[in-house]
């Protein structure tokens, strides 16, 4: 409840209507794909996205978490319990997201088939 005063209270000092305030979040769209992967492949993959994230702003909490700028991102994720990786991407339009999905799947596929 207290969350709730909170943000009525931050609303109301903002001295704009609710709706104004929605309509100023920008649009973002993401998108997802379960790749499969054999398990002995999946740390090959894993390390490959990190040096592919080296020079960028990476986040290690959940998998790789790369960010793009322009409000871009990718996750490469580890399935714990099956043989995939997955993969999580959002952008700002419905063309930009299926292009960053598209090329961080065909990345991971070159990455799974890369000889070490």
């Amino acid at each position: 409840m207290i969350a709730s005063v909170k943000l009525l209270e931050f609303i109301a000092m903002l001295k704009k209507p609710l709706s104004e305030i929605i309509n100023s979040i920008p649009d973002f769209y993401a998108r997802s794909c379960r790749i499969p992967c054999p398990w002995e492949d999946k740390g090959k993959v894993m390390r490959y996205a990190m040096e592919y994230a080296k020079d960028k702003e990476t986040h290690l909490l959940d998998g790789v978490k790369i960010m793009l700028g322009n409000d871009e991102w990718v996750l490469v994720l580890p399935d714990p319990d099956r043989p995939f990786v997955n993969v999580w991407v959002e952008s700002t339009s419905e063309k930009k997201v299926t292009d960053l999905l598209e090329k961080t799947v065909t990345r991971v596929e070159e990455w799974k088939k890369s000889k070490d």
